[in-house]
């Protein structure tokens, strides 16, 4: 977890990315394929972390849980995952709307490499108890995927929808006529 959050800070921190960019360290603009060795390795740490979890909270039909505070990791980690990706997108239109669109491209890179373990851990979403999906609070889990309902991938739109639908409808209190 540690790692993950050292690599995200990294990630997300776009003065430093463009001053080692400037500098010849690392591509400054994301290249299609390309991706910096520090975002595959933020990639790899939330992918390794939810199978690890996912196999000791025994969210899989027919599995027991191997540690007793795995089911709480796993859907704090769901937490982190799904909010930093919803910032991340949050940024990137509000990237859009501005004139300043410097690190447009590199937002976007980011959003775009991070879309598989964000869909991932949404389809893990559906297989935590009430107590582990919220991790603790509700409102991160409602402001999160509300914020998720307009981004740019269609797979990560239905996942949501499907959350709503399956998860998340019962809880929200529709306002009175």
């Amino acid at each position: 977890e540690w790692s993950a959050s050292v690599c995200r800070r990294f990630n997300n921190n776009f003065n430093v990315r463009r001053a080692l960019g400037k500098s010849g360290f690392m591509a400054v603009e994301y290249k299609g394929d390309f991706i910096c060795s520090v975002l595959k390795q933020e990639l790899l740490l939330y992918k390794t972390l939810l199978n690890c979890l996912i196999l000791l909270s025994g969210v899989e039909d027919g599995m027991k849980v191997l540690w007793e505070r795995a089911p709480l990791r796993l859907g704090r980690t769901c937490k982190m995952i799904v909010s930093v990706y919803a910032k991340r997108e949050c940024e990137m239109k509000r990237i859009e709307r501005s004139e300043d669109k410097r690190d447009l491209e590199l937002l976007k890179g980011l959003v775009e490499a991070t879309t598989p373990a964000v869909i991932m851990t949404l389809k893990i979403m559906q297989e935590l108890s009430d107590e582990h999906l919220s991790a603790g609070n509700e409102e991160w889990l409602y402001d999160a995927l509300v914020g998720l309902i307009t981004c740019d991938s269609l797979e990560v739109r239905n996942q949501v929808h499907v959350l709503f639908m399956t998860r998340i409808k019962g809880r929200v209190k529709a306002a009175s006529s």
